[in-house]
């Protein structure tokens, strides 16, 4: 890995982020993919987490694979996905019925690439045929290859706003729908400090 294209010991390849909204449907397509380094890199990325909430989302996993020595390892075992409640809001006795779908992947090695990809689909019934949503296009870390795409039906036009000086995306319309894709190649670090206050966001991003 070069130097500088690490972060706690991973190497992040891949973060390919797609969502596509139809009339009361939605699905958001997401695919990853990591090298760990170090040790404290290994432990990071040989658990895969997923959250949704299952009063009105689904969850697909489509794929969990090792990569090592040019070889190919699946490693998606419907038997050890173990979904946990999540309720991170349960000190303050918030209770929103979220769940996380939890793999912990056994002999995961410095140097592999551990891939997953999944599919969450459903619209929250309070917001009707509303969308809206947003794509992180800068992490604390740098990205070897960032995609993040937008599908929308004809006619149905979106008002996207770039943050922190986020390019604007490229459009293509084809079959009935159009395609809004935002696309980098080594996208760098976004460098931040530790005593920033919470509500600080320097990274860059496009919400819709």
């Amino acid at each position: 890995a070069p130097l500088g294209s690490t972060t706690a010991g991973v190497q992040y390849l891949l973060a390919d982020r797609q969502t596509r909204v139809e009339a009361r449907d939605r699905a958001t397509y997401r695919h990853f993919a990591m090298r760990p380094l170090t040790g404290d890199g290994v432990e990071q990325v040989a658990h895969v987490q997923v959250s949704f909430d299952p009063s009105y989302e689904t969850l697909t996993l489509h794929a969990i694979k090792v990569l090592r020595d040019g070889r190919v390892q699946s490693r998606l075992d419907p038997a050890q996905v173990k979904v946990l409640q999540q309720e991170k809001d349960l000190e303050a006795r918030i209770y929103d019925g979220r769940k996380s779908a939890n793999v912990l992947l056994a002999d995961v090695r410095v140097g592999d690439v551990v891939e997953y990809e999944y599919t969450v689909r459903g619209v929250n019934p309070a917001f009707r045929d509303r969308s809206f949503g947003s794509f992180d296009l800068q992490w604390k870390a740098p990205v070897q290859t960032m995609v993040a795409r937008l599908l929308l039906p004809e006619g149905r036009e979106p008002f996207i706003l770039p943050r922190n000086a986020a390019a604007r995306p490229a459009i293509r319309h084809r079959d009935g729908w159009v395609e809004y894709l935002w696309q980098g190649s080594a996208v760098p670090a976004q460098q931040s400090d530790d005593d920033e206050p919470g509500w600080y966001d320097p990274f860059a991003s496009a919400q819709w």
